[in-house]
């Protein structure tokens, strides 16, 4: 299987034998099997942030996101990074993201999350893995630990 995102949607190709967008995104692999025809998603957008951004050493940070598209209900997860570490740990697999719908807008959609016991300064990062519509979203954010 070949798949390719283009993020310009320029169509800088006309068949699978010319060459890429030099923004786009290939992958390949064997299924098994094959199918023809195209496959199309929409873009969202996934935001986190934290409150206070600022903690003394084993205080409590609430998470707070958004993500401007889905299909209904969904999920996110999220993880956690030492500020200036590579290994991320897993805090919560699935935090229920909540439909808001506007009065004079369209439908938002929130998820808070209460992060307890803050000992070092970390990077936060929300992963939603898309729907049958929308690509999958990350966003992150900084919480720093401030001495007493």
């Amino acid at each position: 299987m070949q798949v390719a995102y283009d993020p310009d949607n320029d169509d800088s190709f006309s068949d699978w034998n010319s060459n890429w967008g030099d923004k786009a995104t290939l992958a390949t692999g064997d299924a098994g099997t094959f199918t023809l025809g195209a496959k199309s998603k929409r873009t969202t957008r996934l935001t986190l942030g934290a409150f206070p951004q600022r903690v003394r050493r084993g205080g409590t940070v609430i998470l707070h996101g958004s993500l401007s598209h889905a299909a209904g209900a969904t999920t996110v997860a999220l993880y956690q990074r030492r500020l200036g570490g590579t290994a991320e740990k897993l805090l919560a697999a699935a935090v229920p993201v909540e439909a808001q719908e506007g009065s004079r807008g369209p439908t938002t959609y929130t998820f808070t999350f209460p992060l307890r016991h803050v000992r070092r300064s970390v990077v936060l990062k929300a992963v939603w893995s898309g729907d049958g519509g929308y690509l999958g979203a990350t966003g992150s954010c900084k919480v720093r630990v401030t001495r007493r």
